[in-house]
């Protein structure tokens, strides 16, 4: 993204050449990091919930039994790691253009 104007009319364009204001662009960027984020914690809730499905039916075919102390330890990382994500988004605190008043100029 590349800013173009100035503070009473910028713009945003992108690399293909769509542009968007700052109340336009904002409020979509913000949503797609949560979007990003709840991906995040899913997709790490569900390796672990494999790994513990996996494990819980012992190494079968699948893997010598010596691997699984390291399955347990990396279901222990991931459960944190969901737990940290969980965190970061219960403190996500995403700006509103709307009810911001625009930022003070320095005087010249």
């Amino acid at each position: 993204m590349k800013a173009e104007g100035d503070a009473e009319y910028l713009l945003f364009v992108c690399q293909v050449g769509h542009s968007y204001s700052a109340t336009t662009l904002l409020p979509e960027k913000e949503e797609r990091v949560e979007q990003v984020l709840w991906s995040a914690v899913y997709l790490v809730e569900e390796l672990a919930d494999l790994l513990t499905d996996l494990a819980a039916r012992g190494s079968g075919d699948q893997a010598p039994q010596r691997e699984w102390p390291a399955a347990r330890r990396r279901i222990q990382r991931l459960r944190d790691q969901a737990r940290r994500l969980r965190e970061l988004l219960n403190d996500n605190e995403p700006i509103d253009l709307s009810d911001a008043s625009p930022p003070e100029r320095d005087a010249a």
